[in-house]
């Protein structure tokens, strides 16, 4: 009977210590899942310009300026090493939405 008692304790220690690796494990990952997403702060608008931060990671910051007028959207990130901030992206916003002139719209049947 004493053996058995050793092979059951023997068996919950393994369980335990794999139930344990299986959290551990499961927190480092969903760490790294988390670490690519993006957050976008509150805007700040004023004339033609509207400004947005973005975190796109724990160490890159993000600066969105979108300009009204012309319909575009600049990215700009913070540069370690030269202490300034680089240009990243620039996209038409009318293209990338590809919006139609409100005279040109084909009305709506409705259903």
């Amino acid at each position: 009977m004493n053996a058995f008692n050793t092979n059951t304790n023997t068996k919950n220690v393994s369980i335990a210590l794999l139930t344990i690796t299986a959290v551990v494990l499961g927190l480092l990952l969903a760490g790294i899942v988390r670490e690519n997403q993006a957050y976008a702060a509150s805007p700040a608008a004023g004339g033609r310009y509207i400004m947005i931060t973005a975190q796109y990671s724990a160490y890159v910051d993000l600066l969105c300026v979108i300009e009204v007028l012309d319909q575009k959207i600049n990215v700009y990130a913070y540069n370690q090493k030269t202490r300034g901030i680089d240009p990243v992206d620039q996209t038409d916003l009318r293209k990338a939405f590809r919006t139609v002139p409100q005279s040109k719209r084909k009305p709506r049947r409705g259903y």
